[in-house]
């Protein structure tokens, strides 16, 4: 669930499309980065709030408390989705420059919302990559309703549920648990949520003429780390989006990562959300000092002020501190040999990509789905923050650094991602110029769409059926009865006849 993900997503896109992407409707911080560089183009944009420092308050909220999390984005997510629907000036612009296409998260309703008001097509971009069986959910299907493809609990866990692969009988019920619970939240509170907002703005995203504005869902993953699962033709899924061949380090890594030698180097990348206190991030850097690699530990000013400063961690010479890294270039390195991530979608999907072993320590929202995801595939261990010691982290990253087996899965998974012609950016630019050559059709989504709940699960064919057994069983009865009493009858006059005889 990461609104930056999608944006960096959508200016990668822009440059792989060959026609221009028009415009993007941006938070104000995003404005100094609206240049597709590639092509030395300045992206016309509209900035809108966003509510960011809102959003950023939801990672305080506990990763268990499922229901408070969503509540509470999907509230911020509303009111932004209210304050664009009802800017006129941005809203006369749109139905002016008369837009072939509209591209936006899944789970942020004003894609749907937008597109039926403006009467465009559109296609969701997920950046998260499948959230469980709750994938199917209309929260993540974006467009007001269900993909009508029944939940595979016993295969595919929901996104709290701390699973193993395959789930064991106590892990189904769990699972099963979970999902029903999720389902009983969406219809008594999200659903609610959406319809009003929805009958605010005057949209009605279930009509017919809605539904078949929605294209197609592209979705930032690979089912070299996912769960398969069967999906609807519309779905489809290309990433890792933001991967790709890595880059030239900066002269300064580049000179760090050379000084490691053969033992290589590992990298920490936190992300911005997580806070630690002093005793964790001295933990953290006692562990370092004993690896026998070069660390690149990602860490900004407010963090290190926090800490009182680099002398007070009393670092080593093998770790260097940077305020902001390359990410996707320093996996790409060939003398990368571990990642300590929080597991979001960028850490999982570059991680993934160039095959680096991960040490896993997730926070909240997607963060755990994502690392049990590669900790599933064998290419990631676990590292709770709960509890944190330097034995424990110095631990797991002994593991991914010696263990041949979590290298090799981690090298598995990336080769089966590289094996394509195409990369992912280019693949989702094909996909949208498909859509836009399209016509507007549709033509990818399910019939169900169209069918009642009845007819979609053949229960009137069931009932039918179970009817006519009914009536069969009646009847054969009743013939049954009919033949059996004839017989008797036949049988007692005999009886009698034969008495009179005597």
């Amino acid at each position: 669930m990461n609104q930056k993900s999608l944006f960096v997503a959508l200016l990668a896109l822009s440059c792989a499309l060959s026609g221009p992407l028009s415009a993007m409707l941006v938070a104000p911080g995003d404005v100094p980065k609206m240049t597709a560089r590639d092509k030395g183009e300045e992206i016309a944009h509209m900035t809108f709030n966003t509510h960011t420092a809102d959003l950023e308050g939801v990672a305080a909220i506990p990763v268990r408390n499922h229901e408070e999390m969503m509540d509470k984005v999907l509230t911020i997510w509303h009111a932004q989705c209210h304050a664009l629907l009802s800017d006129a000036d941005i809203m006369a612009r749109l139905q002016g420059d008369k837009p072939d296409l509209i591209l936006g998260v899944p789970f942020f309703p004003c894609t749907t919302m937008l597109a039926a008001k403006l009467g465009v097509p559109y296609i969701s971009l997920n950046p998260s990559g499948l959230v469980g069986n709750s994938f199917m959910h209309p929260l993540w299907a974006g467009s007001g309703r269900d993909f009508h493809i029944g939940p595979r609990l016993s295969s595919v866990p929901e996104m709290f549920l701390e699973a193993s692969y395959p789930l064991t009988f106590l892990q189904r019920m769990q699972n099963a648990w979970l999902y029903a619970k999720a389902q009983l939240h969406e219809y008594g509170t999200h659903r609610p949520m959406t319809k009003a907002l929805q009958a605010k703005h005057g949209t009605d995203l279930a009509s017919p003429e809605a539904r078949r504005l929605e294209m197609l869902h592209i979705v930032n993953s690979h089912m070299a780390y996912e769960q398969p699962r069967p999906l609807p033709p519309n779905v489809k899924l290309v990433g890792p989006i933001m991967a790709k061949p890595a880059a030239p380090l900066p002269p300064d890594l580049q000179e760090f990562v050379e000084g490691a030698g053969d033992a290589g180097v590992a990298l920490i990348s936190l992300g911005t959300l997580a806070k630690f206190d002093k005793a964790e991030t001295q933990m953290i850097a006692s562990a370092l000092s004993r690896l026998p690699i070069r660390t690149i530990w990602k860490m900004s000013k407010q963090e290190v002020a926090a800490v009182g400063g680099l002398d007070a961690l009393n670092l080593t010479d093998n770790v260097k501190v940077v305020t902001w890294v390359p990410q996707n270039d320093v996996l790409g390195h060939p003398s990368t040999k571990a990642f300590l991530s929080h597991c979001g979608a960028n850490g999982l999907n570059e991680a993934a990509y160039h095959g680096v072993p991960v040490v896993a320590m997730p926070f909240y929202g997607d963060q755990p789905m994502n690392a049990r995801k590669l900790i599933g595939k064998g290419m990631a261990v676990a590292l709770q923050k709960r509890g944190l010691s330097a034995e424990g982290v110095y631990d797991a990253f002994t593991r991914v650094l010696t263990d041949e087996s979590i290298r090799a899965a981690a090298a598995k998974v990336s080769k089966r991602i590289r094996s394509r012609k195409r990369s992912s950016v280019q693949e989702t630019a094909d996909w949208v110029e498909h859509v836009l050559d399209s016509d507007g059709e549709a033509y990818m989504q399910l019939p169900d769409d169209d069918m009642s709940f009845f007819v979609r699960n053949s229960l009137d064919v069931a009932a039918t059926f179970f009817g006519l057994g009914v009536v069969a069983l009646i009847a054969g009865g009743l013939i049954s009865a009919w033949v059996i009493g004839g017989a008797y009858r036949k049988l007692k006059g005999l009886a009698g006849w034969e008495k009179k005889m005597v």
